[in-house]
């Protein structure tokens, strides 16, 4: 592996573990196999290689979320919706990326906040694009009869936030009774006519 991967995949693993503050350039560079001033030979400091590993975790985050929502667009819109909140619920234990991309999204360094909502906002569009394209499918389709998708997406969206921030607070289980509970109410809002 590239000396530059490798530090970005350490990276990621402390600043997910121990935050920005918490996450020590020096054990980063120890464990990686090179003394901390080799990471300036790669990276312009803890800033930069902060954003760079939460540019890649992003990218990989959002990905597999459209990537889940294209391929199961053929299903029915109640389970490709719901399976999408599912997925993020299971890849929060799965994936070191989406724990970091979580925690950061909701609490981001106090002198990266610009520019982790900018990036983090960039790629939610990308979603909410990919969200109001399912949503008009299903309504062209006829499964869904509501007047304005983007009203569904924002509602879906808020939906996702609130059983996200559950899952960061108190855990997988609650996050998934919350998810239940929500999703009743929300197939009920936007299915009934």
């Amino acid at each position: 592996m590239v000396t530059s991967q490798r530090i970005l995949q350490v990276a990621l693993e402390h600043f997910a573990k121990h935050g920005y503050s918490g996450a020590s350039l020096s054990k980063i560079a120890e464990e990686v196999g090179i003394k901390k001033p080799s990471i300036y030979a790669h990276f312009k400091g803890k800033d930069d290689l902060f954003l760079q590993v939460l540019d890649y975790t992003l990218r990989e985050e959002f990905q597999a979320t459209i990537q889940y929502l294209k391929q199961h667009r053929q299903d029915s819109l109640h389970d490709c919706l719901y399976g999408v909140l599912a997925l993020q619920l299971n890849r929060y234990e799965e994936s070191v990326s989406m724990m970091f991309m979580l925690r950061v999204s909701f609490i981001p360094p106090m002198n990266l906040h610009e520019q982790v909502m900018h990036r983090f906002n960039a790629h939610l569009e990308e979603w909410e694009h990919e969200l109001n394209h399912t949503l008009q499918a299903a309504c062209d389709a006829g499964e869904l009869q509501v007047t304005d998708p983007n009203q569904v997406t924002t509602a879906y969206l808020c939906l996702c936030d609130g059983v996200l921030t559950e899952l960061l607070y108190s855990g997988k289980p609650k996050a998934f009774k919350r998810l239940d509970a929500s999703w009743i109410y929300f197939w009920r809002g936007i299915t009934s006519t």
